[in-house]
């Protein structure tokens, strides 16, 4: 019997105690026997500790919660700011940045994709659209080195290859590490201005 009236009393020690916290968490007034080891103040996004004597020495007093608030600018800053212009890989057709290119099977992108990698990579125009030559690396991950080399050879017939055009026909996954492996080439190769990657969607 002793021990388990030591357990009860412990347990409605507990009790008191977390009633106690809940009451401060809540803004009402407990005894001060009864507070809780460290302060806090309500904020926008719920409660946020308070420092206190030492606490205080090496940082802030109080400690913020942050808050997810938006970036603006207005309408006259935006006008004030001079922006540099986008990088046309493609003149008037392919700015820098993210470009899709979606069609239904064999209508014809893996030539169209070839076409443009040549074409910036030996500063021909494409699609009657002047380009700026700069390094290329084709992600041809459906194809082989075989199919690739044909197909390239009827595209050039009698004129050599661009030298700044690489191909690579495996990589890793978006998931798994081909973000890594693009930066390491670009990195192997700055003057890379563009990357073509032909992906099957499921």
């Amino acid at each position: 019997m002793p021990e388990k009236l030591n357990d009860i009393q412990k347990a409605q020690t507990l009790t008191k105690q977390l009633n106690a916290d809940l009451s401060v968490l809540e803004g009402h007034t407990t005894p001060s026997h009864h507070q809780p080891k460290h302060k806090v103040r309500p904020t926008s996004n719920g409660y946020a500790p308070v420092s206190t004597g030492s606490e205080c020495s090496n940082r802030s007093e109080v400690a913020t919660v942050a808050t997810s608030t938006l970036e603006t600018l207005s309408a006259i800053e935006l006008h004030r700011q001079e922006l540099p212009p986008l990088r046309e890989i493609v003149n008037g057709l392919l700015t820098q940045g993210l470009a899709l290119l979606c069609a239904p099977s064999k209508y014809g992108k893996s030539w169209l994709s070839l076409d443009l990698c040549l074409s910036v990579a030996a500063d021909w125009k494409f699609l009657g659209f002047q380009t700026e030559q700069s390094g290329v690396l084709y992600l041809a991950l459906e194809d082989g080195y075989r199919r690739l080399k044909k197909r390239m050879g009827l595209m050039l017939k009698d004129t050599p290859p661009p030298e700044n055009f690489d191909f690579a026909i495996k990589a890793e996954t978006v998931d798994s590490g081909l973000s890594e492996q693009i930066n390491t080439y670009l990195k192997e190769k700055p003057k890379t201005g563009l990357i073509v990657a032909h992906l099957q969607w499921s």
